[in-house]
Parts: C-alpha cells; structure tokens; sequence
C-alpha cells in the first residue's frame, strides 16, 4: 500500500473517531438527562407513596372517629331513652289513675287527651331507643320457647282499643295446626306485629285489619317452620313511589302524613331490621284506594306442632249445622271456614234480618236447625242480642241452639245485655281458633262426662308418679303458697322439704344437696331474699349447674332478668299454672324409670255439687280455675280458704300502718304477699287490686294512696265475708247430716283398711298433703260406724294440717279395730 492510501485510510479512520467521540458526547448527555428525570420520577414516587401512606392512616383516623363518635351518639341516645322513660312512665300511670277516680266530663277529656299524648310520646321515645340499639350492634334476640297464642293475645290488647275508637274490626285469620310452641324472640315477633298493626288502624278510617299466618310446606322431618305473616288494611292504599320510600329512617309517605298521623318514620325501618336479624324477609303490597298488605316471612325452630282441629273434635258433633251473623264480609267468612275446618256445616247471614229468615227456614229442613249460631253484637238494625232473643223466644219451641255472642268491644252493658238474652259465650274480636274451638267444647259438654262432671285437661293427668322418687326444696314464706306448690309437687311424686325462708333454704339446701333435684325460691322473704339465697347457694354447692326456678308474682321482663343474674336457672310467675310448673319440671329434671302405676286418679268432680258447697264464694273467686290449680281437691281447698282467713286477718291493719308511717316498703311486701295468696285461690277481683296498689306504690311519687287502699280493703273484706259464710254453711250442713242419720252396726273389712291405713300413716309421716286423700277413703268407711267420734277427732287435726295429732289418734284407732299389728 502506498504512503497516499495509507494517510487516506488513517484520516478516514480519524474521521470516524472523531464522529463516535461526538456521538457519545451527544448521548453521554441525553443518557444523562434520561437519568436524571429517571431519578425525578423515582422520587415522586417514593413522595406519592408517602402521601398514599399518610393519607391511609388519615383515613383510617377518620373511620375511628366517626366509629366512635357514631357510638357515643347512639350511646347517648340509648342513655337518654330510658332516662326519660322513667318520668314518663310515672306521667302515663298517674294519667291512668287520675282518669279512673275522675268524674267531671271535662277533667277527664283534659286527662284523656294527656294520656293519649304521652302513650304516642312514649312510642317514639322507644323507637329511638331500639333504632340507637340498631345502629350500635347492640340489639341482640332472644332464643326461647314461646306461644305464638300468647304473642298475638298482646297484639290484640294493644291495638283494640285504638281499633274501636275508629270503628274497624280486627280480625285473626290463621291456618289450623300451627305449632303451639316456636322458638324464638317472642317480644320482638311481638313487636314487628304490633307496629305494622298499628300503621294499618292508623292509615284505615273503615272496614277492617286483618292478621293472617300461614306457612310454607317444610320437608319431612323438620324441626323448622316457615311462617308468612300478613297484615292487610282496607285503607288508603300507596303509590309505588311512596313504597319505594318505606323502611328507611325517619321516612314518611309526605309530610301532610306526618302532621295528620305523626309518628317519627321509624317503626318500619326497625320492623325491617328486626326481620332481617331474624334470617326473614319483609315486603309490601298496594294500591292507591285498595288499601296494603304488609308481609314478612321468618323461619322458626319448633318444638311441639298441633294436631288438626278434626282430630280432637268429637264425632257427634261432625257435621252438626252452624250459622254465622256478621255485617262485616270478611268476619263472615273467616269464622265459617274456622267453622268447617271443625267439620261444622256453615252458613252465613249478613244482619239479624236475613238470620231470622234462614234459621226459620232451618226449622223446617230435613237436616235440622242450626244448633250453634256465631252472631256479632254490633249490627245495623238488630244487634246480636235483639237477634237472639227473636230466635229463642219467636222460632224455637223446645230444642234450643248454642249461642256465642262475637264483639268488637268489651263493654259491661253488652255483658249484661247478653246474660238477659240466654247467650252461652261471649268473645271478644279478634277470635282466635283454639279460642273458638275451646268455646264450643265448652258449649257442647265436651268437658263434661255424662254424669255431668266436670274434667281438666292438663298435662297432670295420668302423671301421678311421673317424678317419682326426685326430691325438692320448696323456699317459701307463706303457708298458702307453700301448700298450693307443694299439693302440685307432690301430685307427680316429689318429695318436698319446706323452707321457710332464705336463710334457712340456705341450711337446708347444703345438707340434703345430694339428695336434692331442684330448687324452688321465693323472692320477697324475710331475713334474706330470694336473690341473696341463690347467691349464696351458688357460692358453695358442689354442682354449679344445680337448677334453682324463681317463683314471684312479679310477672316482668325486668324481673326475669334480675332473677337470672342472681344465678337462678329460670323463672316461674305466680299465681302458678299446672301446666307451667310441668313443663319447668320435665325441663330440668329427668322424669322416673321405675316409677308404680297409678290405676285410679282423682280428677273429676261433680261440679254441680261442688258449686252448691262453695256458692257464698262464687262472687269473689274463680272456682273452676282454684280447683284446676290443685287438681279438684276440694277439701284441700277448703282448708287453704281457711288458711288464707287465717293467716291475713289482719293484713289491712299492718297496711294502713306502714302507709300512716309512711314505710311504703313494708306496705309493698305486704301488698305483694297478699298478691300472690289471693291469686293462687283465684281470688282474681282482689289480685288485681293487690297488683294495681304494688305498681302505684312503685312510683313513690305518689302520696295519696286512700282511693286505691279503699278498694283494696273492700275487695278483701268481700272474699273474707264469703269464706266466712262458706264455714258457717259447710258446718251447719255437717251437723245436719250427722243429726239425721242413724248409728248402724257394719261390716268392716279388714284387708281393705289394712292398704288403707298404711297408705294414711306413711303419708302422715312424710307430712304430705295426700294425707288427706286416704283419709277420706277411711272416712267413708267408718263415718257411720262406733269409731265416728274417732273419725271426727282425725278429720279436726287434718283439716288444721296437725298431722302429729292426727297420726296418734289413727294410730288408736287401728288398735281398736285390731289391726295395728298389720300395718
């Protein structure tokens, strides 16, 4: 290569370093460029992610302090709500009170109007109250047997006043065979019910409000019920815009609603949150003019379902004619299909015109009069009563139908006008089936036998032994209520230890624990309450399962919560219901395996007799529900009539004391003791008395309780008379007998006294009430035999509950009979 090429090649090659150099010079720049907006942005993000992070934790900050703020507001209303409650429950009973003493028509409009007031007032005041418990996740449901029964009793005593006031019938429409007992919230069902009834009295100027359950097929072998309640109006009716604008808080259709209705739009938005608590749905139905249907659909466990009506109902009464009278359509036909679902044949009347006419018409019918007539009191033209009577006395000749008188209003002139019209029965709407079924078995005889005895049906029967060998300690101050639970006890085998206070229920309890099932405990005692004793026994038993069942007469939530957190297992309200107490008992005791069998039981009475011997009573005691209380024994009923005259002769004068001293915890305890008594013999005019003195007392505002203790010292001073009366009749009638009958040599077997006797002693020594039961055996034998004067000496201890006495002189009388070797 030449010298030329080369220096050409070399200056080329310079060339193209040269280029390079400015090459990467110009891009060392961009490069560099690049890597500081790479650096830029690195930056930011980190500053983005920083602000990300800061704004998180403001976020979260502010999250908590609305949390809590939104908790304290509901706190505070919650707070406040039963703050104010208290004042006002205190307005609304002094309203009540004063309304019942007032007599100038103008005052009691004043006091009418104030009450009236504060009821609506008092409403509000609890919605807010379950609306805080909402918002704050407080509002917790109970899950507890209940009846349905009972649930839609509140519902109707809640709304049939506000229903008469506007005229509109209320009205049950239920599928039969619901199940008796659900499981569940009770007071909440109850309250979804009522407010949704309420809207419908509210929103519906005429016609009628109707509550119906049905429930959806479940499958084989379910333990859950689907149950779809309806509450239907025939009121105003709704837009589809206005529904829309339903269930949500302090909502109102317009605000022309809420001046002409009131209320605070809250009552369906918590209906709505309740439901949905409970698993369900709630919706509704309606249109402008055709009135509303409210829904709402909630599974229930249950636990006991109902047999269908026709299972129970006897067979001579299938297919018997029936005849409803109502105005009201909708009434008319919900009773004529209760009535078919009974195997009734029913027919309808619309007024007591058209009901003339057909029963004339059934007179002449080869299938006969209708022999039960379901008739509405309030009817255009002739009412219920003036009906009946033209049936009786203008159609009938000598076959006379059963009558039952139906009624919106529970007024004492329709009482008495249909006690003067020969009707049977009087039910107050709305009717419900087992209401309606249990009426007409009564109309029917179906509770008597054919002799004409009277017989109960609870769950005691045929259970003479069901807890045989199980053992209680009954705590108990008072003898007639110790009697009473003790009778009930022992009727299905219990051994029963008495203790006459806390204090010694206490000792009692922790020496015979071993041998103990269950607890029985007072509450109001002296020397130490129910509440201390329980505390106390929890302290130191050996089981802390053991069950201890509170029996008050206070028959509250408040109270029921206060008893379980003293430590006591469950609850039982006074005065006591057999089937209660069974049911408690089946609940925490196990029943007896080896349990003898009873071939004989003592539940039938001649009621007639029984009436004509206690009629100076039947004024001022229920009869029939004191003897379904201790099982028809009258003699035992006879004996606690006695212990109450005894034991409260001068109850009145230890009242009028402790208010003179102004010691109104005193007079409360005695109010409250006399309560309990005179509602375990049914005494029901004077319970109610008791209870209305012990709740005024319990506003301690009041100071002049002399119209209240006036009341109470008549009504008691009533059944004092009465059982005073009853003594001198029964004795006079003893004497009599026992003068006019002849002293005659008999025949005495010596096998039969021999069972006789050692049943009576073994009795007497365990100091059982049963006692009384063998006795009467042995009476019957040898009242008209040379051993009466014996017999009349036992018959004085026993009815004086001196079974010591007793025992020695039974024991003298076997002697003499020659048989005290065999016993």
């Amino acid at each position: 290569m030449d010298e030329k090429t080369y220096l050409a090649e070399i200056k080329a090659l310079k060339d193209q370093i040269t280029e390079l150099e400015e090459y990467i010079q110009v891009n060392e720049q961009v490069w560099l460029s690049q890597a500081q907006k790479l650096e830029g942005l690195l930056d930011r993000e980190q500053k983005s992610k920083d602000l990300i992070m800061h704004s998180e934790q403001e976020a979260k900050l502010a999250k908590e302090a609305a949390e809590k703020a939104n908790r304290t507001k509901s706190d505070f209303l919650a707070s406040m709500s039963h703050e104010i409650r208290t004042p006002m429950n205190a307005i609304i009973g002094m309203s009540y009170l004063a309304i019942k003493s007032e007599k100038d028509p103008k005052q009691k409009n004043y006091l009418d109007k104030i009450l009236f007031s504060a009821n609506s007032l008092l409403r509000i005041i609890n919605d807010i109250l379950d609306f805080s418990k909402i918002e704050a996740g407080k509002l917790d449901l109970e899950s507890v047997e209940f009846s349905l029964d009972e649930v839609l009793d509140g519902v109707a005593n809640m709304i049939v006043i506000q229903a008469e006031q506007k005229g509109l019938e209320v009205l049950f429409d239920l599928e039969p065979c619901l199940p008796e007992i659900l499981i569940g919230d009770p007071i909440r069902v109850g309250q979804i019910l009522i407010n949704l009834t309420n809207n419908a009295v509210k929103f519906t100027d005429h016609g009628e409000v109707i509550i119906s359950i049905q429930s959806s097929t479940s499958k084989a072998g379910s333990e859950k019920i689907s149950l779809q309640f309806c509450v239907k109006d025939s009121g105003n009716g709704m837009t589809q815009e206005q529904i829309s604008r339903l269930f949500k808080s302090f909502s109102q259709l317009d605000f022309s609603t809420a001046r002409k209705y009131g209320g605070s739009g809250l009552g369906l938005c918590i209906a709505k949150a309740l439901v949905e608590k409970m698993g369900g749905s709630i919706w509704t139905e309606s249109r402008p003019g055709k009135g509303s249907k409210f829904y709402f659909q909630v599974d229930f466990p249950f636990s006991k379902r109902k047999p269908h009506p026709c299972e129970d109902f006897p067979k001579n009464l299938r297919g018997m004619r029936a005849i409803v009278v109502d105005d009201n359509k909708s009434c008319r036909e919900i009773m004529k299909s209760q009535l078919e679902v009974f195997s009734f044949k029913a027919d309808t009347a619309s007024d007591g015109y058209e009901a003339l006419k057909k029963f004339q018409l059934s007179m002449e019918s080869p299938e006969g009069m209708y022999e039960l007539i379901l008739i509405d009191w309030n009817m255009p033209g002739l009412n219920g009563c003036e009906t009946t009577k033209k049936i009786l006395r203008e159609i009938c000749t000598d076959k006379f139908p059963h009558v039952i008188l139906v009624t919106g209003f529970g007024h004492e002139e329709i009482l008495s006008e249909s006690a003067a019209s020969d009707i049977g029965a009087v039910l107050t709407k709305p009717v419900k089936p087992s209401v309606l079924f249990d009426t007409i078995m009564t109309l029917f005889g179906q509770k008597f036998s054919e002799t004409g005895k009277i017989r109960f049906h609870d769950d005691f029967e045929g259970k003479e032994n069901y807890f045989f060998g199980r053992k209680a300690l009954l705590v108990e101050d008072n003898k007639i209520n110790q009697e009473v639970a003790r009778g009930l006890l022992e009727a299905v085998g219990i051994e029963v230890v008495i203790a006459e206070n806390g204090a010694i229920g206490v000792e009692k309890f922790l020496t015979i624990e071993q041998n103990l099932d269950i607890v029985f405990m007072d509450i109001q005692m002296p020397l130490l309450d129910g509440y201390e004793a329980t505390k106390r026994i929890r302290m130191r038993a050996k089981s802390r399962n053991f069950p201890i069942v509170a029996m008050t007469a206070h028959a509250i939530k408040e109270e029921r919560e206060r008893c379980l957190e003293a430590g006591m297992s469950d609850y039982l309200s006074k005065p006591i219901n057999p089937n209660s107490l069974f049911s408690m008992l089946k609940k925490w005791i196990r029943p007896a395996t080896d349990a003898p069998i009873n071939i004989t039981t003592k539940h039938s009475i001649d009621y007639e007799i029984v009436r004509k011997q206690f009629s100076t009573v039947l004024d001022v005691i229920d009869l029939k529900d004191a003897l379904k209380r201790i099982r028809n024994d009258t003699s035992h009923f006879a004996k606690i009539l006695n212990s109450f005259r005894n034991d409260f002769a001068d109850v009145v004068e230890k009242i009028r004391a402790a208010l003179e001293n102004k010691n109104y915890q005193a007079a409360s305890t005695l109010i409250h003791c006399l309560k309990g008594c005179s509602g375990n013999i049914s005494a029901n005019i004077l319970y109610k008395t008791a209870q209305e003195f012990e709740d005024l007392l319990k506003l301690k505002e009041q100071s002049d309780y002399n119209n209240i203790f006036a009341k109470l010292e008549a009504n008691f001073s009533n059944v004092i008379k009465a059982i005073e009366k009853l003594d001198e009749n029964n004795e006079t009638a003893r004497e009599s007998s026992i003068n006019c009958s002849e002293v005659k040599s008999c025949e005495i077997d010596r096998s039969v006294l021999k069972n006789l006797f050692t049943e009576f002693h073994d009795a007497l020594n365990k100091n059982s009430f049963s006692a009384d039961e063998h006795f009467r055996k042995i009476q019957s034998i040898l009242e008209n035999s040379e051993f009466k004067s014996e017999i009349r000496q036992i018959e004085t201890f026993i009815d004086s509950l001196d079974y010591s006495n007793a025992s020695q002189i039974s024991q003298k009388l076997a002697f003499s009979i020659g048989i005290e070797n065999e016993t």
